[in-house]
Parts: C-alpha cells; structure tokens; sequence
C-alpha cells in the first residue's frame, strides 16, 4: 500500500486552498483526479456531481482522467432513473466495488458502468455526501483483470470522499451557485 500520509496532507492542502479562494473548483478537480490516481494506482478517476431538478436528477461528469490526460469539460450525463439499483446500494454501503470477474453478473455493475464513460473493467466507487445531501460519486477503476480492490482501499477511498464532499461542500454553502455555473 502506497504511503496515504502524503497523499492525506496532499488533499488538506487541496482543500484548504480551494476552501480559502487559492485554488478554483475546476483546478480542484483536475488535481484531485491525479491525486486518486496515484494513491489508488488507477488507469481512470472519474468524477460525477449530482445535478437537475427534483423530477429529473442527474449525475453530470466534472473530471475525467485517464494516465495523465484529464478532461475538465465532460459532456456525460446520467440520469439518476437509469442506476437506481447501483445507487441504491451505494448510498446504503457508502462504497461499491466490483472486480472484473463479477462485472455483468448483477444489474448494479451493469448500472454502474455507465459511469465510466471510456468504459471499465475493476471498479471502486465512493458517494460524496455533506450534511447528509448526497453530492456526487467519486470513481476509481483499473485495467488489471486480476487485482481487487481490498477492504482498505475501499475503506480509504470513502474517507477520502468524505474529504473531499467535506471541502466542496463548504464551499457550496458560501456560494451554493458556484455548483452550478462552474464545470
């Protein structure tokens, strides 16, 4: 396991500096990608934010890395309607991992694939909440077909979520429209 002490420190320092008006929200989320990246050693950390009105709610991608390529101005949308069987178990587990071997086996992983739009084969999942308003899902997955996601990394990347719902949700309460106007 990677030493998560630099990468804990990293992310404070994230935090704070966007917390404090230092480090804007979309510069956040390119750093944070690459900062999951390396701690989780992932081929791709994609971000979703929980977005639209009460009838129609949808996740919208707000960061998408894969290697060192990261794109800040992602299109993809899912509708809430379409994964409600994979957010139902997220919301109650807190963390959804799915090894490449199970992927296909269950509508869950199925659902949860839509949330790699570059495709996935080994996921790890976390929901980002804040005051008990779910804001979003942070999203690891790897190419190899052999590894799985051990009980601490899933442990670790929901703390880290937490961590990073816990900025971006500070943020949002000073100014609740910067969610919406910035990708």
């Amino acid at each position: 396991m990677r030493n998560t002490e630099h990468h804990d420190q990293a992310l404070r320092q994230l935090g704070n500096d966007l917390v404090s008006g230092a480090l804007g929200l979309r510069a956040f989320r390119g750093e944070v990608t690459a900062l999951l990246r390396e701690r989780f050693r992932c081929d791709q950390v994609v971000l979703w934010c929980i977005g639209g009105g009460a009838e129609e709610r949808s996740l919208r991608c707000v960061a998408e890395r894969h290697g060192e390529r990261v794109e800040l101005d992602a299109v993809h949308t899912v509708a809430t309607r379409e994964i409600d069987g994979y957010l139902e178990h997220l919301l109650r587990a807190g963390v959804y991992a799915a090894p490449a071997t199970a992927l296909l086996n269950e509508s869950a992983d199925m659902q949860a694939l839509r949330l790699h739009p570059s495709g996935a084969r080994n996921m790890l999942h976390a929901g980002a909440s804040y005051n008990g308003r779910f804001l979003g899902v942070v999203c690891c997955e790897r190419r190899d077909l052999r590894g799985v996601w051990t009980p601490s990394e899933q442990v670790d990347l929901r703390r880290i979520t937490a961590r990073i719902a816990l900025y971006v949700g500070t943020l949002a309460e000073r100014n609740p429209e910067l969610l919406e106007t910035e990708s």
